[in-house]
């Protein structure tokens, strides 16, 4: 039955043979595995677990002000917008050079897991909130200056050179204090209205 013009369209009216990755979306067992293997390999050697934990967890403030983490935990610290963590050590330092968590694209997952104090799990976190807290973490760990490599682009210089930046100085978005999720789109073409969330962490997250 032909619609009027304006009128929005119903579920019954969305041709599902048009997705091209249909059998993606169904299929989820792969990722689903990851997770629970990357939450064993962090859970398993937790910071701040073990009988002798010398290093206090330091609180962080998070850009994104914590309220929109009400749904995946009921710690007040995070929903009021900080979170507790461990500075990085030998054992992170040993997870970073881990050739196969690097090919994986697990490293961020595993590091921050192992060092949250705060219950909240890092596949949780959104996007900004996680590469923050890494720089963060790099700064409580090794110092307030990170120092690294250039080399110019130019092929008639390609000089090498060293750069320091002061992380503390580093300037991140945050999201503004009325900010409410699901996000409410309107495409431009299909004229469909969707419903979206910030990306998380997780790479089984489903927008």
């Amino acid at each position: 039955m032909a619609k009027e013009p304006g009128e929005k369209p119903t579920v019954a009216d969305i041709d599902l043979s048009l997705i091209k990755n249909m059998d993606a979306v169904n299929v989820k067992d792969k990722t689903f595995e990851s997770d629970v293997i990357l939450k064993a390999v962090a859970e398993k050697s937790k910071k701040g677990k073990g009988k002798f934990n010398f290093t206090e967890a330091e609180t962080i403030p998070l850009p994104s002000g914590g309220a929109i983490y009400s749904d995946v935990t009921e710690d007040e610290d995070v929903l009021k917008g900080f979170i507790k963590m461990y500075p990085m050590g030998m054992k992170e330092e040993e997870i970073l050079s881990t050739t196969r968590f690097i090919k994986s694209g697990s490293t961020t997952r595993i590091i921050l897991d192992r060092c949250i104090a705060s219950e909240i799990d890092s596949s949780d976190l959104l996007m900004f909130d996680s590469n923050f807290l890494m720089y963060y973490l790099r700064s409580i760990s090794y110092g307030d200056d990170y120092t690294f490599g250039l080399t110019c682009e130019n092929s008639m210089c390609e000089k090498k050179f060293k750069h320091t930046v002061k992380i503390s100085e580093l300037t991140f978005e945050e999201l503004p204090k009325d900010f409410e999720e699901p996000i409410e789109v309107k495409l431009p073409v299909s004229k469909y209205t969707v419903l979206s969330k910030l990306p998380r962490q997780s790479i089984n997250y489903n927008c």
